[in-house]
């Protein structure tokens, strides 16, 4: 059974130097060479004019960095992700074991549906608790959903609980927009206690402040009396797909992770 909401169980200069230089030659008298090298100073600065002109036509001129050419970047818009693809944006066990500075965790469940949320509870809530949910996504168009939850395995005490998911969208302007939408419903949930209720359990949490930097959103949320057991759910879209995931755990280096995760995984959306 697929546990919810993560509780524990870079010489310059070459030109004009050399054109000063020919200056001062000519400032003394000196032989009729001077303007032969200027000739030859402004046929080749000329043709490479002309060449940067000719390419911009069909490409785009190159551009220099700390003294160095380097091609224009002329690849466009991304093509947008199709939901086919989802599976393989998501982290492989190992990775995520890495990240989180574990050794057996294991994949618990894999889900291509929204989580489901109840409607008696607040949605700006659930929304804030954890990724992929219904009340999260609701309104927002949408296409595919691929989500996964790893922790220890069945009988062992868990230390550590990671969710991972990759949402698309129609478009990267309607992903841009659910950064947006999912800030303002964390921000009516945050610096709060709430408690989520499923069939099996209720459990009680105390909801942080929401950090956003324009394309990620973050939120954190303890556990119990002693806030011991914390999670941290981070979102990220890049093109037309939210990355969104949480880790939870008793240490600082679990929800470390997510930034890390969030990073990992949008690197294969941009390729």
């Amino acid at each position: 059974m697929e546990h919810r909401w993560g509780y524990p169980s870079r010489g310059g200069g070459g030109l004009a130097a050399r054109e000063r230089g020919a200056l001062r030659r000519g400032r003394r008298g000196k032989d009729h060479g001077v303007q032969r090298e200027w000739d030859v100073l402004f046929r080749s600065w000329f043709a490479k004019v002309a060449l940067c002109a000719l390419t911009v036509v069909v490409a785009a001129c190159a551009v220099t960095t700390a003294g160095r050419p380097m091609a224009a970047d002329t690849r466009g818009p991304l093509a947008p992700i199709q939901p086919s693809a989802l599976d393989g944006l998501l982290l492989s066990v190992d990775d995520i074991n890495a990240m989180m500075n574990a050794t057996s965790l294991v994949r618990q469940s894999s889900r291509d549906a929204m989580l489901a949320s109840d409607a008696r509870a607040d949605l700006n809530c659930l929304a804030a608790l954890d990724p992929a949910t219904e009340a999260g996504y609701a309104g927002t168009d949408w296409t595919a959903v691929r989500s996964q939850a790893l922790s220890e395995p069945a009988g062992r005490k868990r230390e550590h609980f990671v969710v991972q998911s990759a949402v698309s969208f129609a478009s990267a302007e309607k992903a841009d927009k659910f950064v947006a939408i999912s800030t303002g419903r964390w921000s009516a949930c945050q610096n709060r206690p709430f408690t989520a209720v499923d069939p099996s359990r209720q459990v009680s949490w105390q909801l942080g402040e929401v950090v956003s930097t324009g394309d990620t959103a973050f939120m954190r949320r303890t556990q119990g009396d002693n806030g011991l057991w914390a999670c941290l759910h981070g979102l990220k879209v890049s093109n037309n797909v939210s990355v969104d995931v949480e880790t939870c755990g008793y240490s600082a280096a679990s929800t470390g992770a997510v930034s890390a995760m969030l990073d990992k995984i949008t690197a294969k959306v941009t390729g």
